[in-house]
């Protein structure tokens, strides 16, 4: 089961993986943000995923659904922004937040793998960015 859980105003992730470990004593808790592979999910101890996600876009202030992960990796061999790949994964969830629970089912995860940067497009649009202003 996935959840969306809010946390306390200012918590630090480290004190909210704290009290869940004091719920779960029997459970590993794994704190990449790597999904989970299906031989994982299927052993029969207690596993509890956990890392934060943001809501998304407008959605900040009242009734959010929707909340955002981005995960950046890369080539372990070769190194730059070039080989720097970034996974987007859009959390939907059952109810909205802020609301009676502080937690809420989620009903639907989008993923979506945002290629690297060419070093000639960042080019283009530094140069890009240079002409608007210097037109004044």
């Amino acid at each position: 089961m996935v959840l969306i859980a809010r946390g306390d105003e200012l918590e630090r992730l480290e004190d909210f993986r704290g009290q869940i470990a004091i719920n779960f004593p029997k459970a590993e808790i794994v704190t990449t943000s790597e999904a989970v592979s299906d031989e994982v999910k299927n052993k029969p101890e207690q596993l509890i995923q956990m890392f934060p996600v943001k809501p998304l876009g407008g959605e900040s202030d009242h009734y959010c659904r929707h909340f955002e992960h981005r995960r950046s990796y890369g080539s372990k061999e070769k190194t730059g922004l070039e080989n720097r790949w970034v996974e987007r994964r859009i959390f939907t969830a059952t109810d909205a937040f802020p609301g009676i629970s502080t937690t809420a089912k989620v009903i639907n995860v989008k993923t979506a793998q945002l290629k690297p940067v060419s070093p000639k497009l960042d080019f283009t649009v530094f140069f890009l960015i240079l002409l608007l202003f210097s037109k004044n």
